[in-house]
């Protein structure tokens, strides 16, 4: 029932079956099976866990719970359960690398790193085996090594995008714009109902100054994701960074203005997709209006009262109010960045 697509009718045998004494590990791990499949991750955590109190070494239910724990949001205990089954299975592939893919999450790329490279030693041709490596390599700031093993997944997985997504978000990092370009453009041949496809080729047609293409890639995001405030502020705010003249410029910031008008106007519904995680990222820089030579308060002010709106949305509990001050005070004004090493700063 379960591989005819049925599994509410795979969900009633099963549960008739173990309520009538089949008390088997493997029943119960089917039966979290059907209940995943109804998008009941809740009832498929409960299912695993009576698996494994009957068959507390069974490796596929240790994985298939750190699965169930990844979609719940819950990675710690995830990364456990991954832990779980390798231990219980020290040649289970999958296992090594969703451990991976765990451990990445929170931030571990060393044991991201270790768990991928005994994936790909236990079998040389599993494709997520270096997908999971090239993750691992790129936190770590390999960036070769994250190429390498990014272009083995490609070769060994042909028809998936995931790799290409991976090559292209590399390439992206290291500033190769028309390599990410390319690369996009290959994934969306074959997948182009991927929204975060044409997200990532806005992206990268805007860092190529073809803000037309741009523009097109971000339509077909928005499209499927209306009430993203991360897609509208990109498509909104773009500004190129080579300016032809003077009306080029004026043009450039008339459509910056009106971007920030229809951003405005739509605020309380884009607010809805920012939450804390993805508060760093969700609007677009105006770094490059200071290369117009014009006097930017305005329009500074206005973007200042965007992102101090979608901070108080996100994280609004964690902000704290500036002590007030004398005006006889001096301002003192701190700066932290990685960037002072290699950039105009």
């Amino acid at each position: 029932l379960l591989q005819e697509g049925k599994p509410a009718q795979a969900r009633a045998a099963l549960e008739l079956a173990v309520g009538s004494g089949i008390d088997e590990g493997p029943l119960w791990l089917l039966l979290s099976n059907a209940c995943l499949a109804l998008q009941d991750p809740i009832a498929a955590l409960k299912a695993i866990d009576s698996g494994l109190l009957r068959a507390p070494a069974f490796a596929e239910a240790h994985n298939n719970r750190g699965i169930i724990l990844v979609e719940l949001g819950r990675i710690s205990e995830a990364r456990q359960s991954f832990a779980n089954a390798v231990a219980a299975r020290p040649d289970y592939i999958r296992a090594w690398t969703n451990l991976s893919g765990a451990a990445l999450q929170l931030g571990d790329a060393h044991q991201a790193d270790t768990a991928a490279q005994r994936a790909i030693a236990l079998d040389a041709t599993y494709g997520l085996g270096h997908l999971a490596a090239g993750r691992a390599a790129m936190a770590l700031e390999r960036y070769a090594e994250a190429e390498t093993c990014f272009q083995q997944a490609v070769r060994l997985m042909p028809t998936a995008v995931e790799p290409l997504m991976a090559l292209a978000g590399l390439f992206d990092l290291r500033q190769r714009a028309q390599d990410a370009r390319d690369i996009l453009q290959r994934a969306i041949s074959m997948a182009p109902q991927r929204p975060d496809l044409w997200f990532m080729l806005g992206n990268s047609c805007m860092a190529l100054d073809d803000l037309g293409a741009a523009l097109q890639a971000f339509a077909q995001a928005q499209a499927a994701w209306p009430d993203s405030l991360e897609v509208a502020s990109r498509a909104a705010l773009m500004l190129p960074n080579i300016l032809a003249n003077r009306e080029h410029i004026e043009a450039c910031r008339a459509r910056f203005a009106k971007g920030l008008d229809y951003l405005e106007a739509n605020l309380p519904r884009l607010l809805k997709s920012v939450n804390e995680s993805n508060i760093s990222r969700v609007l677009q820089t105006n770094f490059l209006l200071g290369y117009h030579g014009c006097t930017d308060l305005a329009l500074q002010k206005r973007s200042g009262a965007l992102v101090s709106a979608t901070a108080r949305h996100a994280v609004g509990k964690q902000l704290t109010r500036i002590a007030p001050r004398s005006k006889r005070d001096r301002i003192r004004i701190g700066f932290c960045s990685r960037l002072f090493y290699d950039s105009t700063a």
